[in-house]
């Protein structure tokens, strides 16, 4: 399915897109900050667990493309306020 170009996108389905975004991202960002933080605890305690960092290394990559795509969202709606 081919996803509607920003400047075809209705106010109400940016927001719904921009708060979706928002909300993985926390979700990442959360997910990100507990792994890391079992990690210390593992290295700590002398239990190293190396197949973690593999997951923490895999995540935060996947936060850059929402990043972007909330960048894009944030110029449109930005774009469209001040066209008012």
């Amino acid at each position: 399915m081919a996803q509607k170009p920003l400047s075809e996108s209705t106010i109400e389905e940016l927001n719904k897109q921009r708060s979706t975004i928002k909300g993985l991202m926390i979700a990442f960002g959360l997910l990100w900050a507990l792994l890391l933080a079992l990690n210390i605890y593992l290295l700590v305690s002398k239990k190293a667990n190396f197949g973690l960092l593999a997951v923490l290394s895999a995540l935060f990559p996947i936060m850059i493309p929402m990043l972007i795509s909330l960048n894009k969202i944030n110029e449109e709606l930005k774009l469209r306020r001040v066209n008012k």
